[in-house]
């Protein structure tokens, strides 16, 4: 005869139970011993299995919809690209995160190393440097980016829109593997570019940002 689980589900960590594949586990454990029960008899433990099933079932669709919700507010943050120049047009909603191997100096905000190209990247031509910093973002996680990223983050390096910089590199890498939307600000995102479209600049160097606070232009 099969055990009776309450014990064995209830003593188990609350942590463990992160997926609605567990809940799910736990049911038909559950739904197995009520069958078992039928079978040898004890009306009280029917009862009691079948109120389990039933709290499981519950319990799976409601962690579900939690989920969902969850993930939904998650991957709807807005994302976006920039440069250091148009830092004083961003509204201060947003939070301006460099992602230039070299901030200017007067540059107080957030850094995201990770996704700076390496020096000796800055001294390569196309297309090796493309595959240099390709190879670079598959040795990072694009969720965990986009999370530690946070809300209303805009990417920042030099360059300014339709000239190729790593900013669009690294959001069409997001966008690829996580299926969200990051725009260029100011810009709708079907009026952006492909990285492969734009211009490469012919004078590229690591210490190419303003020196002072942009003005408004």
């Amino acid at each position: 005869m099969q055990r009776w689980p309450i014990r064995s589900i209830f003593l188990r960590r609350p942590s463990t139970v992160r997926c609605a594949g567990q809940f799910e586990r736990m049911r038909k454990e559950a739904a197995s011993c009520a069958l078992a029960q039928a079978a040898t008899g004890g009306w009280r433990l029917r009862f009691l299995s079948r109120i389990l099933v039933t709290v499981l079932s519950a319990a799976k669709s409601s962690f579900s919809v939690a989920v969902e919700a969850r993930e939904k507010t998650i991957w709807e943050r807005s994302l976006y690209t920039s440069y250091f120049a148009n830092v004083r047009k961003l509204p201060p909603d947003l939070v301006p995160v460099s992602i230039a191997r070299s901030s200017p100096g007067w540059f107080a905000g957030r850094r995201e190393l990770r996704l700076a190209p390496t020096w000796a990247m800055l001294k390569l031509r196309k297309p090796a440097y493309d595959v240099a910093f390709a190879e670079l973002l598959t040795h990072l996680d694009p969720a965990d980016i986009y999370l530690t990223l946070g809300e209303n983050a805009v990417l920042l390096c030099r360059e300014k829109p339709g000239v190729s910089c790593h900013r669009r590199l690294v959001a069409e890498w997001i966008e690829l593997h996580l299926g969200v939307e990051i725009p260029e600000f100011g810009f709708a995102r079907s009026a952006c570019p492909t990285y492969e479209e734009m211009i490469w600049a012919g004078n590229r160097h690591a210490d190419d940002a303003p020196k002072t606070p942009p003005s408004d232009v």
